[in-house]
Parts: structure tokens; C-alpha cells; sequence
């Protein structure tokens, strides 16, 4: 298979002050891809735009670019590159292959987030957190709670989540599906 040529990914990423969103020049079409694999330590953005969590009253900063280190993403939401969908569709798929899922509570302050995790046939939560090399992973049909400030909350499709920053979970987790559907919905692919 041939290598994709460098195209623009929109990017949207979570630290744990800000919301970041903007652009990253990337071979990949998926944001999981892009973080595990980049060589560098940070990330060059482009039309970047910055919304602080703790104050919504703060006006958003934006630049033509800014330098994110890798390190300080907690989260990033998932949003594909233009043209690229049968390949997603595919991969999907044959991720889906041989898997079941198990929802966790996972704690990776300051955020609280609950949502499942693909699992090889076999594998427990365990045993998959620590065998797996990638340092950002991916969860779906997701909750997120910032709990410095309860009024950010959302709910989104998948999301990504650095696994350095997991202090604790919770593996079987069930939780009040009403109070998830009052959440805010965003949208992500």
C-alpha cells in the first residue's frame, strides 16, 4: 500500500487547561496514528484556535500556528482527513474482528472519562492496558467530564485519551444512561 501524501487533519485536543483546534500535517487519517507514531515530541498546528476550560468568559486565542508538546495532551477527539472514508470504513471493520468491549470509568485528571474499550477475545482490561504499546488509545461511545467545572461535560462518539495520564480504572462500569443523554453531544469523524 502506498503511502498517503502529507494532507491537513483537523485536530481537536484536550490539555489540562484547554480545548485546542486547528490543523496538523500529517501521512495519517487518523489522529490515534498520528500521535502514537510521530517522531518529534511536539506537534506543529496551523489555524489554530485555544478555549480555556476553567473560563468561558475568556475571549479564545488564535494563531496562524503554535507548537504543542505531545506530552500535555490528555485528549483529542477524533476527526478524519477529507476523502479517506472507505479506508476507514475498512479499518473499522477489521478492528472490530475478533473483539469484545467493556466499559470503563477511567480517571485521568482533571478529567472523568467513561466509555469502551475494544478488547482482543480473551483479554481482560488488564491484561490488554498492559500490553498494549501505544501510548494513546482509543475509546468509544464516550462521556467526558471536566471536573474542575461540572458545566463541561459532553458526550462524543471516540475519543482518544494518553494513557500517561490514567491514574485509575474502573473495568464493567455501568452508569445512569438518562444523565448521559443531558450531556452535550459533540460531534466527531
Amino acid at each position: 500500500m502506498a503511502a498517503l501524501q502529507l494532507e491537513e487533519m483537523p485536530v481537536e485536543l484536550f490539555t489540562a487547561h484547554s480545548r485546542i483546534m486547528g490543523k496538523y500535517r500529517t501521512r495519517h487519517i487518523y489522529i490515534r496514528d498520528a500521535l502514537n507514531e510521530a517522531k518529534e515530541s511536539y506537534l506543529d498546528l496551523q489555524a489554530v484556535s485555544i478555549d480555556y476550560l476553567e473560563d468561558a468568559q475568556r475571549p479564545s486565542v488564535s494563531s496562524v500556528e503554535a507548537r504543542l508538546d505531545k506530552g500535555a495532551i490528555i485528549l483529542a477527539i477524533p476527526h478524519r482527513v477529507k476523502g479517506h472514508t472507505e479506508v476507514v470504513k475498512r479499518r473499522a471493520l477489521l478492528a472490530w474482528a475478533g473483539k469484545s468491549e467493556d466499559r470503563l470509568l477511567i480517571s485521568a485528571p482533571p478529567f472523568q472519562i467513561s466509555g469502551n474499550l475494544k478488547l482482543a477475545r480473551g483479554y481482560n482490561v488488564k491484561d490488554a492496558l498492559n500490553r498494549m504499546e501505544e501510548t494513546f488509545i482509543t475509546l468509544s461511545e464516550v462521556a467526558v467530564r471536566y471536573l474542575p467545572l461540572a458545566s463541561v461535560s459532553f458526550t462524543v462518539q471516540e475519543i482518544v485519551v494518553n494513557r500517561d495520564y490514567i491514574q485509575m480504572v474502573c473495568a464493567g462500569f455501568h452508569e445512569d444512561l438518562e444523565e448521559l443523554k443531558r450531556l452535550p453531544h459533540l460531534p466527531s469523524g
